[in-house]
């Protein structure tokens, strides 16, 4: 009997840790296509509901202030609308943050600043019409919950 209980409680401790990763990236995955969703629909409200602070921006400043974050993305969102309608999404790749650190080259001070070990960063394929992108988008998880601190375009296909 003593030995049964050791062994079962590393099958409840192993269960658990795959449950928890699951967890965490569908909760990416689902903040990730929110964001994108929001940018689609050209809805400023969804986005800011999604995000959070600091918010990193490839070849931007990082945005500290809440307003000043909705007044970009309102801009960004704007200047899109109606051009996105047709926009299609697929997640491409979920990573673990700390899996990637070594290959963030560019601005690597701000992405530190927003994100951490044990955050994702989301890859989508978006294609609008016959114009192919891929972007990342980081998602922090913190207490159980994702919110989006990082966008950047990696490149057009």
């Amino acid at each position: 009997m003593l030995k049964l209980v050791p062994s079962l409680f590393v099958v409840f401790a192993i269960n658990t840790l795959a449950f928890g990763a699951d967890t965490n990236d569908d909760l990416a995955k689902k903040s990730a296509l929110d964001f994108i969703t929001a940018f689609k629909t050209n809805n400023i409200d969804a986005a800011m509901k999604v995000v959070s602070l600091p918010f990193f921006v490839k070849n931007q400043e990082l945005f500290i202030d809440k307003n000043n974050l909705e007044k970009y993305l309102s801009t960004e969102f704007k200047k899109n609308n109606g051009k996105v309608d047709k926009l299609q999404v697929k997640v491409k790749e979920s990573h673990l943050f700390e899996a990637l650190k070594e290959q963030i080259t560019e601005d690597k001070e701000k992405v530190f600043q927003v994100l951490k070990d044990g955050d994702k960063v989301v890859i989508l394929d978006i294609s609008i019409e016959d114009k192919a992108i891929e972007v990342a988008i980081g998602v922090a998880i913190r207490n159980g919950k994702s919110s989006v601190v990082a966008f950047a375009k990696l490149g057009e296909k």
